[in-house]
């Protein structure tokens, strides 16, 4: 189960809403790295607790270096997506470079006035 809260969310919306979970779930928390949670660290001691007391299984997802550091300092376990982002754009590129070798390899094969004024355009 994945919650998102956005920049302008109280967090009295954030603590009804992970009490509104039932016991023993797994939950994803995604919090905009702008809240105002992030200011200070007794928020974040009483989502803790209340995470402790309903026996949730909580993971949140941190986008910037700044909530990291954050969850780092509250003891809260969570996800760098910054990380996960980084390696999915690399897998993305090697895809998109086979894509363009396949296309060339067609147009080679093909041996027509069109495919070889592209290969040339290309040049």
């Amino acid at each position: 189960m994945k919650i998102q809260f956005g920049k302008n969310d109280s967090i009295y919306k954030i603590v009804q809403t992970l009490k509104k979970v039932p016991n023993y779930k797994k939950v994803t928390v995604d919090i905009h790295p702008d809240h105002r949670i992030f200011e200070h660290q007794r928020r974040s001691n009483y989502l803790e607790n209340l995470i402790n007391e309903l026996h949730l299984d909580v993971t949140f997802v941190s986008y910037t270096i700044k909530t990291k550091r954050y969850r780092q300092a509250t003891n809260l376990h969570y996800v760098d997506e910054q990380l996960q982002n980084w390696w999915t754009k690399l897998k993305n590129l090697k895809n998109i470079f086979n894509d363009l070798n396949g296309f060339h390899k067609n147009l080679l094969l093909k041996k027509n006035y069109f495919s070889g004024f592209v290969l040339l355009a290309e040049l």
